[in-house]
């Protein structure tokens, strides 16, 4: 016959803490709609030159509310540049489809947002300059103003490596009430 153990102060402090709801975030085209600031850093690439690039994308819902239409005003230190997007969002299956304009090149890609903290991207394969190019892309969502992209990069079939990363920080957020 076995004797009872005693439970540890750890066990036992684990054992008396309440649970506590983490937040969640709704997967939807809601949580991007509005104006985001965002910084990002990166390194030069065949997509295009590194250092830093900060500025501001607005996300609205296009007529009929079935996908969003994206407009970025940005700054780097090559000068003044503009992207755009347009992403629609599948909620049965919480995939987002995204075709982006980055400067001379258009990128698609899909996004899977079945957990609510992070969305993982593949990306087709972007042809530059005779060079095939394999872009992965993870939106961490933090919070409901603020989110981080991360890029990694394999150039012709080669290992991939950390291009660059971003937060986004959404500036028009409700007031508070008292």
């Amino acid at each position: 016959m076995s004797t009872p153990t005693a439970l540890t102060e750890q066990e036992e402090r684990r054992a008396t803490r309440p649970l506590v709801a983490q937040p969640q975030q709704k997967q939807s085209l809601d949580y991007f709609v509005g104006q985001w600031a965002f910084k990002w850093v990166g390194r030069e690439s065949a997509l295009g030159p590194g250092g830093r690039r900060e500025g501001m994308t607005s996300f609205k819902l296009a007529p009929g509310g079935k996908t969003l239409e994206s407009h970025t005003d940005g700054k780097s230190e090559e000068g003044s540049y503009q992207e755009s997007a347009v992403i629609g969002f599948d909620e049965t299956t919480k995939m987002l489809s995204f075709v982006e304009r980055r400067r001379d090149l258009q990128v698609a890609s899909k996004g899977d947002w079945t957990s609510p903290v992070s969305i993982r991207f593949t990306v087709d394969p972007i042809k530059v300059k005779g060079q095939t190019l394999h872009l992965r892309r993870t939106i961490a969502v933090i919070s409901a103003y603020s989110f981080t992209v991360s890029e990694e990069l394999s150039e012709d079939g080669g290992p991939f490596v950390r291009l660059g990363q971003a937060i986004f920080s959404k500036t028009n957020l409700p007031t508070p009430t008292k």
